[in-house]
């Protein structure tokens, strides 16, 4: 399905020597393998029920250039972080569920604060 996102997607991980976890950008290696498990991960949370097949050839070709998007949370305080995102249009092939998942919950992380929403295109 092909889908544009109307808020940033961050997705994030850690990285070997890397005190915390680093943004990726959609063009990053890891990036397909982080959304696809974030997605599973959801869909285990909301259905109790574990998808253990890997899905074959899945992964996400870009339809637009990404934006980046830096964001601060919790600004003036001691706690205030940037958070770093990015928004574009991308087709994403994975089972149903997962897409499913993905739409209604979100893409990538921070979606309670209403980032990773998406539309269908």
């Amino acid at each position: 399905m092909s889908f544009r996102a109307l808020s940033p997607i961050f997705v994030s991980g850690k990285v070997e020597g890397q005190k915390y976890a680093q943004y990726f950008a959609p063009q990053q290696e890891d990036y397909t393998r982080l959304i696809i498990n974030n997605l599973k991960e959801k869909l285990k949370v909301y259905t109790g029920i574990e998808q253990l097949n890997p899905v074959q050839n899945s992964g996400i070709k870009l339809l637009s250039r990404s934006k980046q998007k830096g964001i601060l949370i919790k600004t003036g305080t001691p706690q205030q972080t940037k958070l770093v995102g990015y928004q574009y249009d991308f087709k994403l092939k994975a089972t149903k569920e997962l897409l499913r998942i993905g739409y209604y919950c979100g893409f990538g992380e921070k979606n309670s604060m209403g980032f990773g929403c998406c539309e269908v295109i």
